[in-house]
């Protein structure tokens, strides 16, 4: 290891003006005046290493949205039941949601004036595994058409409505769109 620290320091001084003879390089006796180091190596260094974590970090904030997606549909079944758990009492509510459309994504374009006119094409990263993808420039969460909520006393008329009632306020859903019902009602 001693080997590559020295030849890291050489490689530097040689690329700053400096040398390593400590009797000041000139003629005997005489003292060369001293120069100021040189801040390019390291601000070369500080640069290719914050360039490194950009592209760490745009990489990473692509798989968190793709990924919020996903947790956040899953997240919102878990909010209902809490919510239905405390209106009905019931500790192990079942909720049901159904979407009137996947996630949706909107594209970043790369345009290109030709003799021709433009081109328009999807604007393309590499992932981490060296893969080509479409730069999303927005994405759209489903959207919720329906939820079904079965309850221990769903078949109540005032726990049905009291339910019905604060899912719809929730999920901003008419009344038509919300089916609760009883465990075990036939």
């Amino acid at each position: 290891m001693p080997m590559t620290g020295e030849r890291l320091r050489s490689w530097l001084e040689g690329f700053s003006g400096r040398t390593n003879d400590p009797s000041g390089g000139g003629p005997a006796g005489e003292a060369r005046p001293k120069r100021r180091k040189s801040a390019v190596p390291w601000l070369v260094l500080a640069l290719g290493v914050c360039g490194i974590l950009l592209l760490g970090a745009g990489d990473c904030r692509q798989t968190a949205s793709s990924a919020s997606a996903s947790s956040g549909t899953d997240s919102l079944a878990r909010d209902l039941e809490r919510l239905v758990s405390a209106i009905s009492g019931d500790p192990e509510p079942v909720v049901a949601l159904t979407y009137s459309q996947g996630e949706e994504y909107r594209y970043e374009f790369d345009e290109r004036q030709t003799a021709s006119g433009s081109e328009r094409e999807v604007a393309l990263y590499e992932d981490a595994s060296g893969r080509s993808r479409g730069l999303v420039r927005t994405s759209y969460s489903p959207q919720v058409a329906g939820v079904a909520v079965v309850c221990r006393d769903g078949s109540d008329a005032s726990v049905r409505l009291r339910v019905t009632e604060a899912v719809a306020a929730a999920l901003r859903l008419s009344s038509d769109r919300i089916y609760v019902t009883a465990k075990g009602a036939g």
